[in-house]
């Protein structure tokens, strides 16, 4: 499977791996480096740390749970609102229960680009490239994650974040590119293993 990107003009060849999670994930001690957090953040992170070694104490099993359940929940989230999303189209699926939330660009046009933003930050972080895309013609589309921005939800993983992008693909795609920053480069790797594309295909 190949996919070219906007950052250089090599092709990048990706290999046909599948993402897995040990069961049960098992905590000993957590130690955690508190050198550049913020007084609220070492508060919270030593109570978190507290928690999940007590509890390990106790039952390993439920202490790796709740460990993934604490990886997967945004501590802190992006509260940027940009006056540019609020003039676009507002767009919403339903996935796993949940109501979320994306805008939409330059509808209709026969380019597609997805944005897909990283852990704890949102669609509207990315406002500065919408022009930039529908100056060159293409539709803009870009939605917040579960538990992020606008979007409903407590907690998300990269093979949700991944079952989304194939779902928003299916129903609003096809798309012909990607912009994806950190988290949202994971989920898109791992959704781009069942999602049919091309050396046409671009990710940045």
């Amino acid at each position: 499977i190949t996919c070219t990107t906007w950052c250089c003009d090599c092709l990048i060849n990706r290999p046909n791996t599948v993402a897995t999670f040990p069961e049960p994930m098992i905590p000993i001690f957590i130690n955690i480096n508190f050198g550049a957090m913020n007084v609220q953040k070492k508060i919270a992170f030593g109570l978190i740390r507290a928690k999940l070694n007590s509890l390990a104490l106790l039952n390993r099993s439920k202490a790796g749970e709740e460990a993934f359940r604490v990886f997967c929940t945004p501590l802190t989230v992006s509260k940027k609102k940009s006056e540019l999303f609020s003039r676009g189209e507002k767009l919403k699926v339903q996935f796993n229960g949940l109501n979320i939330c994306g805008t939409r660009f330059n509808h209709p046009q026969p380019k597609k680009v997805l944005i897909l933003h990283g852990f704890s930050s949102s669609s509207h972080n990315f406002d500065k490239y919408v022009p930039l895309f529908t100056a060159k013609n293409f539709e803009v589309i870009a939605f917040d994650a579960p538990a992020h921005g606008e979007s409903e939800g407590d907690t998300v993983n990269a093979l949700e974040y991944a079952q989304l992008i194939e779902k928003l693909n299916a129903e609003i795609g096809p798309f012909n590119g990607y912009v994806a920053h950190s988290f949202g480069g994971l989920a898109l790797s791992l959704a781009l293993e069942n999602i049919n594309h091309d050396a046409e295909t671009k990710v940045a």
